[in-house]
């Protein structure tokens, strides 16, 4: 099937798309104070891609 490992997220307001193939090579949370700061909430996902 054409596109299934295709994800493509962006953020709120819509300024900003992005979109990748292929599984994440790390996923996971931030609970410091820079992160908080910067997403209004007490964590932040993060999702790295390779490539």
């Amino acid at each position: 099937m054409p596109g299934a490992n295709l994800i493509t997220a962006g953020c709120l307001c819509g300024k900003r798309r992005y979109a990748f193939k292929g599984p994440p090579s790390h996923v996971g949370y931030c609970h410091c104070s820079m992160c908080r700061r910067a997403t209004g909430g007490p964590f932040a996902i993060l999702v790295r891609t390779e490539g």
